[in-house]
């Protein structure tokens, strides 16, 4: 909720049990893994799920001399759904049982010349999981969001959460570029694709951005890091035919020990990616910390639109921070809108008594 004075009641997950057991070389010598998670939802007014789920699985590795590595994957997932709707009061009992299949292979390729040493990975994985049950009673609680990037590209099941499962069959490729310079400095990058080959799936659904149709948008990130000093990030999608932009995001940060720390943020987002108002966004924000002296810093922090040329927030302040206490006081306005969203003035104040290392 955003605003305090109207305080809602939240929803109370209790009790919520999860347990993990590894069975040691059972297959091949290898690892047999056992996970399982209990909870139940409850709500004062609204609807109310309970839910089991269990996966029991088993992967392994295996390197080739030429260098090709080979990762097998083999897993089983069960599911049961209680869920208590309110109005009609009524439940509905759902359960489901997912098999799942995945090999991964990539191949490593190491040179070392007067620019670093460099490795460039070109990966694959193949994918089989049994069509994804759904039922029209049970509640997306924890599986609402997701958003397809260059992390989660070679996921096994890329529905976070338990409530979706990440069904049919995918096929994902990709490379991915290291440099460790001779500065030191690191440099990655990546880049890919997955396409859907068959079965049930979600994925087309403008809920989950990047694969909202068949096959995913073209995906790909860039970073590079000198000690701690300086750092940059830079993520991108395109659409299927790598003819339009879907999201930029950069980020950049400047550190000189403790008396300089810039932080500085790009995002341009277009409607279809765009998670929290399926509008076009496009702003800029950053934070800069100035040390005046060996405890006091100058703070200041804000964002701009640059959709419509306005600030959207501004902050400034001071802050203290030595080995037994942070203080931080500022002053921050927020000139953003939406209904009963109006534009607001508030000073902040925030203290922490820190422990004496022993």
């Amino acid at each position: 909720n955003l605003l305090a004075e109207n305080e809602i009641t939240q929803a109370e997950i209790l009790p919520l049990v999860e347990y993990d057991h590894t069975f040691k070389d059972i297959i091949f010598d290898h690892d047999l893994k056992f996970t399982t998670q209990a909870s139940n939802l409850l709500r004062n007014s609204g609807d109310e799920q309970s839910r089991v789920s269990t996966s029991l699985h088993w992967d392994d590795r295996i390197i080739l001399n030429s260098g090709l590595i080979f990762e097998p994957y083999l897993g089983l997932r069960s599911d049961f759904f209680r869920t208590y709707d309110k109005s009609d009061d009524e439940s509905t009992y759902f359960s489901r049982l997912s098999p799942e299949l995945s090999v991964q292979s990539s191949w490593p390729l190491f040179n070392n010349n007067n620019l670093g040493k460099q490795i460039l990975e070109p990966i694959a994985r193949l994918t089989f999981i049994s069509d994804e049950e759904t039922d029209s009673g049970i509640l997306n609680e924890d599986s609402k969001v997701f958003n397809f990037n260059t992390f989660n590209l070679f996921d096994i099941d890329r529905a976070y959460g338990y409530d979706k499962i990440d069904g049919g069959s995918k096929l994902s490729f990709g490379v991915n570029y290291s440099l460790q310079d001779k500065i030191g400095g690191n440099l990655n990058a990546s880049i890919g694709k997955s396409y859907h080959i068959g079965g049930k799936n979600s994925n087309n659904s403008l809920s989950w951005t990047g694969t909202n149709t068949k096959h995913s948008d073209i995906v790909g990130s860039i970073s590079y890091n000198l000690d701690d000093f300086f750092g940059l990030d830079y993520k991108t999608r395109f659409d299927d035919s790598f003819s339009e932009p879907n999201l930029h995001e950069l980020n950049m940060n400047i550190k000189n020990a403790d008396s300089f720390l810039l932080n500085l943020n790009f995002t341009d987002i277009t409607s279809e990616a765009n998670l929290l108002s399926n509008n076009d966004l496009e702003e800029i924000s950053g934070d800069l910390e100035l040390g005046l002296t060996k405890d006091w810093s100058l703070i200041t922090a804000g964002t701009y639109n640059l959709e419509s040329e306005d600030v959207m927030n501004s902050l400034l302040g001071l802050k203290f921070d030595n080995e037994c206490l942070s203080l931080g006081l500022a002053y921050k306005e927020t000139f953003f809108t939406d209904r009963d969203v109006k534009k607001d003035q508030s000073f902040l104040l925030n203290f922490e008594l820190k422990t004496s290392p022993k």
